[in-house]
């Protein structure tokens, strides 16, 4: 808060929105955690199928997305607290090292989202191959 004499200045962001929004998704990627493993549940350890895979991947590709979010959030955090408190204030760089996590988990699902998609693309490829008449 900046005082001079006769004017009162006030700046303060409202950053339950955020914390609030952070932990909603978190909660949420959680659900689908849970919600993966049941419907990875259904199939044998070492069962080969196309919707095994697909499986993987719709969950992957959700976790995907609210990770997303997470890290828009974590950027527009960053954004406040450095406008707040300053760039090199302690929350500012606790905010950025949050967003550094985030992005982080971004590009490590992003990894496994691709080598889901290149699994299922040759498992197909795999059964194209054992189920054409030429091959067999």
């Amino acid at each position: 808060m900046a005082k001079l004499p006769g004017l009162n200045i006030e700046m303060g962001l409202d950053h339950t929105n955020v914390t609030k929004s952070m932990k909603s998704l978190k909660s949420e990627i959680s659900l689908v955690n849970s919600e993966m493993r049941k419907n990875m549940s259904a199939f044998d350890y070492s069962e080969r199928s196309a919707q095994k895979y697909q499986t993987r991947l719709d969950g992957l590709e959700k976790k995907l997305k609210i990770q997303g979010e997470v890290v828009k959030n974590a950027k527009k955090n960053l954004s406040d607290m450095s406008e707040e408190f300053g760039e090199n204030s302690e929350q500012a760089k606790k905010a950025e090292r949050q967003l550094n996590n985030a992005e982080a988990q971004y590009n490590n699902l992003e990894r496994s989202v691709d080598k889901a998609k290149l699994q299922l693309e040759e498992f197909n490829k795999e059964q194209d191959i054992s189920e054409n008449k030429w091959t067999q």
